[in-house]
């Protein structure tokens, strides 16, 4: 018995391809909260009205109106539940579904460009603090919301 076929491979690059995006949004989005007091109601919508509805996660794009399915093919997700019906469902090889691939890790490290620095640069002035000798903890990081 062959050990990995085509849908393992395919399964295996797409589980990558969506860690990947979900750890990008989490740069993006984590360095975005750290600046406003209560972001939970926005990480409630994006996380439960959002990314569901506008990925396709729940039906296809394609019953959206045309404005929001230019919204949804910018979001990353989108593109992995594409590439999990045909990838993973009905077993196609890498090479079938490589465009849609192709198009999630280019938006997926985009926001891999932006988050990651972003979130840097909104700690950069707690870790110049934090390597004085002795740094008192319960002094706030001047530019994060909830710091006590």
């Amino acid at each position: 018995a062959q050990l990995w076929g085509a849908r393992q491979v395919t399964a295996a690059a797409v589980a990558f391809g969506h860690l990947y995006a979900a750890y990008g949004l989490a740069f993006v989005l984590s360095s975005l909260f750290l600046w406003i007091r209560d972001a939970f109601v926005i990480q409630q919508v994006i996380s439960f009205v959002i990314i569901p509805v506008l990925s396709g996660a729940g039906f296809p794009i394609a019953m959206l109106p045309g404005w929001l399915q230019t919204v949804a093919l910018r979001i990353p997700f989108t593109w992995a539940f594409e590439l999990e019906r045909p990838g993973v469902s009905e077993g196609n090889a890498v090479g079938a579904v490589l465009e849609n691939y192709l198009i999630l890790l280019g938006i997926s490290t985009l926001l891999w460009f932006l988050g990651y620095p972003l979130f840097a640069a909104t700690l950069r002035p707690c870790d110049m603090r934090a390597g004085e000798e002795i740094w008192d903890s319960t002094e706030p990081c001047p530019n994060i919301a909830f710091a006590p």
